[in-house]
């Protein structure tokens, strides 16, 4: 006997991620992800590592120009992961 009440494997896969809670950790990959598109690969060669902290996305630089550079950008920077990501998870960029 069918059952009618098929589902899409992306049905399926948003219940799974809604059922083991598990939005906040695929938001974080997805932001270390869009990073080096967002910056480019030029800004992306001088950072060195991400780290997302109590929604707070840590950038480790290489050179301390380019880290004054990027704080200037930051809440651009800001925007545009909260648009690849479809909403607001991080809160602040710490450049170190």
């Amino acid at each position: 006997m069918r059952h009618n009440k098929t589902q899409s494997i992306g049905e399926v896969l948003k219940l799974y991620v809604k059922a083991f809670r598990i939005e906040d950790k695929l938001s974080e990959v997805q932001i270390i992800k869009y990073w080096k598109e967002i910056v480019g690969l030029h800004i992306n060669a001088y950072t060195t590592d991400l780290k997302i902290y109590n929604k707070v996305l840590f950038v480790y630089t290489k050179s301390s120009v380019m880290r004054n550079e990027l704080n200037f950008r930051k809440e651009e920077y800001k925007k545009l992961l909260w648009e690849k990501v479809g909403k607001d998870y991080i809160t602040d960029i710490i450049f170190r």
